[in-house]
């Protein structure tokens, strides 16, 4: 019937999608594409590498990420003229103070249309809640109850403060009246905690001889 089935945390049914339609959108250029028609299988090992050294390279990755080491999901080419381009702790830090320029810069139509999607990228767009830190620290927990290493416990005690101030920043957002001052204020609070993050995912990503 040309027709494909589709899940998605987006909806409650399944989702009955004509193949053209599905064709268009697997090879999207839209964000965060170009899609290339990608498909990602999943295999898995005979057997399971070090959880520890493991861990640990994947907080020293995230570390990384939020300094800004890491590649764009996009094309910069395809946004709009004068855009604002940043990663990491430096794009929290941006995103904060182009907030409070919000009023002044965008008429009150486009104000309201940018404050409601703020919780929908923050808790819906598949960020597991928390704009993916709620995630991050679910799984700095984990491995501090498997291995009792202290420097995790410490980065998911960080990382779930910010897990809770991107939310707090989504509840302002969607506030049934918007107080954009309370949006703006609930931002200022991101950067020290995103900074903070950031230093307690290095310090767990750490080797053991190197601390």
């Amino acid at each position: 019937q040309n027709t494909v089935f589709i899940v998605d945390n987006d909806r409650e049914e399944v989702q009955e999608v004509p193949m053209n339609a599905f064709r268009s959108a697997h090879g999207s250029n839209g964000f965060p594409g170009p899609n290339h028609f990608a498909t990602y299988p999943m295999r898995f090992p005979a057997r399971l590498p070090d959880l520890l050294t493991c861990a640990r390279e994947a907080a020293a990755s995230a570390a990384r990420v939020l300094g800004g080491e890491d590649a764009l999901l996009f094309d910069v080419s395809t946004l709009p003229k004068g855009s604002l381009v940043a990663s990491g702790v430096e794009g929290v830090q941006a995103f904060a103070d182009d907030i409070i320029t919000w009023p002044y810069r965008l008429d009150p139509e486009e104000l309201t249309a940018a404050v409601r999607s703020i919780p929908v990228f923050v808790e819906k767009a598949g960020t597991g809640g928390g704009f993916f830190r709620r995630l991050q620290a679910s799984f700095c927990r984990d491995v501090a109850q498997a291995t009792g290493e202290p420097d995790f416990a410490s980065a998911a005690d960080a990382c779930q403060r910010s897990a809770d101030a991107w939310s707090a920043l989504g509840e302002h957002a969607r506030a049934e009246q918007m107080d954009i001052r309370a949006v703006s204020e609930a931002a200022q609070q991101l950067p020290a905690l995103e900074l903070a993050m950031q230093r307690a995912l290095e310090q767990a990503g750490e080797t053991g001889p190197a601390k």
